[in-house]
């Protein structure tokens, strides 16, 4: 039975953990083996992230849109 691309990353061998790691080398050097996944890593990766803090993003005190009491 052929294994999926999946299949293939998660039982390859775990990359060192080190200070300079490069994960978007490391996908830009998979693209070949990982083509589907190295397409989603390189679109999930490139999401900005915010520097808004989550509290600060989600907090409604102080910050009303309109006038309407919320029911």
């Amino acid at each position: 039975m052929q294994k999926n691309e999946l299949d293939r990353y998660l039982e390859d061998d775990v990359e060192d953990d080190h200070a300079e790691f490069d994960i978007l080398n490391w996908w830009k050097l998979k693209a070949s083996k990982y083509y589907i996944l190295s397409c989603m890593a390189r679109d999930i990766l490139a999401i900005l992230v915010s520097i808004v803090s989550f509290e600060s993003a989600f907090s409604r005190g102080g910050r009303i849109l309109d006038s309407f009491p919320s029911s």
